[in-house]
């Protein structure tokens, strides 16, 4: 979108004026959708729909924006429209959504996760974004037309995926299984009993030395 809204004002002087105005309505836009659909929409569509659907409703959103931009080359307002609600709906939807997905796991299988999804998938994808953006700057129709296969591409394979995830959240939740619960070896098992124990005979030797001076207190 910013390609294509540098290319619409062109190199007039006023340009830069106008696409900062652009920038700033697009901010606002995302802004107040995303704060509008986290406090009113998102407990209705999960309560609604259930997580496994609510899973599918980003990458089917990616799809048809990435589709409708295809077939509408250079409109700059369908690609605000689009851009602005994606945005929204990840903050306020996908993300939250996201994040549910680590219930039924250790803080261990969570933290490794998160690294690989925040740290390398995040910044990979990104990166492949910004190559493709930058490859294609000085052509915005060649930008839309051929930038946008990789996202619908992307957008299969994440509509794929959240299928087969919001399935297997619900059969864990229904099941009470933990992921990486069962990774604990005996060894660390062993540990914890041992530390519990020695919790346990601290408050005991605790209870027992504080329970002479407390009855001596009570008879004074």
């Amino acid at each position: 979108m910013k390609v294509i809204g540098r290319a619409r004002y062109g190199d007039e002087p006023e340009a830069a004026v106008q696409f900062a105005t652009l920038m700033g309505h697009f901010g606002q836009v995302t802004n107040v959708v995303s704060f509008l659909f986290s406090l009113f929409g998102f407990s209705f569509v999960m309560h609604s729909f259930g997580i496994k659907r609510v899973l599918r409703l980003f990458p089917a959103l990616l799809l048809l924006a990435a589709l409708g931009s295809t077939f509408v080359q250079g409109n700059l307002w369908i690609l605000f429209g689009a851009i602005a609600t994606l945005k929204a709906m990840t903050y306020s939807m996908n993300e939250p959504a996201k994040e549910l997905m680590y219930v039924p796991t250790t803080d261990a299988i969570k933290f490794k996760a998160k690294t690989w999804i925040d740290v390398l998938g995040m910044r990979a994808m990104k990166a492949m974004g910004s190559a493709i953006t930058h490859t294609g700057r000085n052509d915005p129709a060649l930008l839309v037309r051929y930038g946008s296969v990789p996202t619908i591409l992307i957008s299969l394979a994440l509509l794929g995926i959240s299928v087969l995830i919001g399935k297997q959240f619900e059969d864990l939740m229904s099941s009470g299984e933990v992921v990486g619960h069962e990774d604990r070896s005996s060894d660390e098992d062993e540990r914890s009993h041992e530390v519990n124990e020695g919790v346990l005979l601290e408050l005991d030797l605790i209870e027992k030395v504080a329970a002479p001076q407390q009855l001596r207190k009570d008879n004074g």
